[in-house]
């Protein structure tokens, strides 16, 4: 009598495409300031240092995530019928992919609108920068400027965390129906 084989399934965690979505974002913003803290501190290879700071906080993020993933993976299950019903309890109800999609909308829509008078108003964080490797006084801090920061950061979060449950939700929803079929 042949013996029935097993059913393997990989399930990812939440977190991962946050992570990653947030240090990329961490890598834009030095990237766009690398020249001025540089040239702000006065050493050239300041500059280098910032990508291969960047780099390097991207790679130890990437192993992380992927040790965390896989580190419980893959489930094994007897039987298909248990497979669908471990994924008939991890994935999400329609509701809240809604509340996902809306929490990633929200966020493109808030760093949509705030990104242009954030990336403008940068420039006085970056004197500001400069001020202070001078040793000069520093100006007067604008409410206007780190409300539309916020508005950035957590327009970024928002994006990052409603992708992520989004992503991990639809993949446990296919899993489930290919499982139950």
């Amino acid at each position: 009598m042949a013996q029935r084989r097993g059913v393997r399934t990989y399930d990812p965690e939440h977190g991962t495409v946050r992570t990653l979505l947030l240090v990329g974002a961490l890598a834009a913003v030095t990237a766009a300031a690398a020249e001025t803290v540089a040239t702000a501190i006065g050493f050239a290879p300041a500059e280098s240092a910032l990508y291969g700071v960047a780099a390097v906080v991207f790679l130890a993020a990437l192993l992380y995530e992927g040790r965390r993933q896989l580190e419980p993976n893959p489930h094994e299950f007897a039987a298909r019928d248990v497979a669908a019903r471990y994924y008939e309890q991890r994935r999400p109800t329609p509701r809240a992919h809604l509340v996902h999609l809306v929490v990633a909308v929200l966020g493109v829509a808030a760093v949509w609108r705030g990104f242009g008078p954030a990336l403008s108003r940068q420039e006085g964080a970056l004197l500001i920068l400069e001020r202070v490797a001078a040793e000069e006084p520093l100006p007067p801090v604008d409410p206007v400027n780190v409300a539309w920061g916020v508005v950035v950061v957590v327009g970024v979060v928002l994006v990052a965390v409603g992708v992520d449950r989004l992503l991990v939700g639809a993949y446990r929803e296919l899993k489930y129906r290919f499982a139950s079929r």
